[in-house]
């Protein structure tokens, strides 16, 4: 069973209470185990794993499609499918990359005229990024990659695991980010 962290030999990993930290367990559960810690079974290991592979197979399929595009590029396309002219903050907010590297991923996409940059009209110290036609007209051509790399992926798994692995992943991020939104969606 995968856990955050190496607990005691011999408890039970079914019990509710491991998956919580050592602070919210009882003060006899808390010690670690460090000696028999196994990363093959850390939450972290397997998740950073699994992103690997998929961004993998996913520039493996963009390019055989002839696109030279990372990950980290399509998911900044997708989130102007979904908002076009984003600030470029927002972008940065919304992608957890540095502002340094979403100004060079913006480079590059500008490029090769998949976005613009264009100054905002109210506020002249902020941009706006924009799709260009070519920009939209990836969406029908990488949507379909994509979902073939998840149904690939979860091949096997019932929507009631994968719903749940979701839903537990973002209540993770939550915890570590300070309850920010890995969707950058208000709450509430």
């Amino acid at each position: 069973m995968l856990h955050f962290y190496s607990l005691k030999k011999g408890m039970d990993m079914d019990n509710p209470h491991n998956h919580l930290p050592p602070s919210s367990q009882n003060a006899d559960d808390s010690a670690l185990n460090l000696d028999s810690f196994d990363i093959e079974q850390a939450l972290g290991f397997v998740v950073n794993r699994t992103a690997i592979i998929m961004r993998q197979r996913l520039t493996a399929l963009f390019r055989s499609a002839g696109y030279e595009m990372s990950t980290e590029e399509f998911v900044i396309l997708a989130r102007l499918w979904a908002e076009d002219g984003m600030y470029q903050s927002d972008v940065v907010e919304q992608t957890l990359k540095d502002k340094t590297r979403v100004t060079r991923l913006l480079g590059g996409m500008i490029m090769r005229n998949w976005i613009e940059k264009r100054t905002d009209e109210q506020d002249r110290r902020n941009f706006r990024i924009y799709l260009t036609e070519e920009g939209r007209a990836l969406r029908p051509v990488l949507l379909p990659l994509v979902v073939s790399v998840i149904a690939s992926g979860s091949a096997d798994i019932s929507r009631e695991d994968l719903n749940t692995t979701v839903r537990t992943l973002r209540k993770i991020f939550d915890n570590l980010s300070g309850n920010a939104n890995p969707r950058g969606e208000d709450p509430s």
